[in-house]
């Protein structure tokens, strides 16, 4: 979990927390950038065997539960991916069976990247939330 979490428009740096705030102004609240690195095994979804995707890990997940209490259709976040050479800009998705998040990993990623189900991959995800 972040420590030492004390002033939120001081630009402060804690575990991947970077504040960005190119220009406050009453109306526009800064916002936090939250980027997570992790390894991940591929799966594929048994209901639909098009769709791959990662589980975030636990600890991760509870992070971005904390900061993320807006959210979109389905309960997703939309985030920003790094994988190899690849960046995409997807959601992730609340898993109830494991309490995470799943990322689909879309097939010209898996394509261009040389990856698919059971193999495991080092990626990064940002975020964009308002801690307000």
């Amino acid at each position: 979990m972040l420590k030492g979490l004390h002033d939120l428009r001081s630009g402060l740096m804690i575990t991947g927390l970077v504040l960005k705030t190119p220009s406050i102004r009453k109306e526009d609240p800064p916002m936090i950038d939250l980027r997570f690195d992790f390894e991940a095994e591929i799966w594929l979804w048994s209901a639909k065997d098009a769709w791959h995707f990662v589980t975030l890990p636990q600890d991760q997940a509870e992070e971005i539960k904390f900061f993320a209490k807006n959210r979109n259709g389905f309960g997703s976040i939309k985030v920003n991916v790094t994988l190899g050479n690849s960046q995409w800009k997807t959601s992730i998705f609340p898993d109830s069976t494991s309490g995470s998040f799943v990322l689909p990993i879309k097939k010209d990623i898996r394509k261009a990247e040389d990856i698919g189900a059971g193999d495991t991959i080092s990626l990064s995800i940002d975020l964009m939330v308002d801690p307000f």
